[in-house]
């Protein structure tokens, strides 16, 4: 009896917009992470790599070919 008595009451306050309304769930988001060791090692190995590939680092200055 007190359970229809509470779930009468509790869809006349839903009903009725009594309740205060809860905000939609947020999916959660893991913190962003810095890529581990490995993963840098072999970011620079790819990167080293396509310099030399080019034939010319960034670090040096362009060498104009046209005038």
């Amino acid at each position: 009896m007190l359970v229809d008595i509470y779930a009468r009451t509790l869809l006349n306050a839903t009903r009725h917009s009594d309740l205060p309304q809860r905000p939609m769930p947020v999916a959660y988001r893991s913190p962003k992470v810095r890529p581990g060791i490995w993963r840098r090692i072999v970011t620079a190995l790819i990167k080293a790599r396509k310099e030399t590939r080019d034939g010319q680092s960034p670090c040096q200055p362009h060498i104009a070919t046209c005038k």
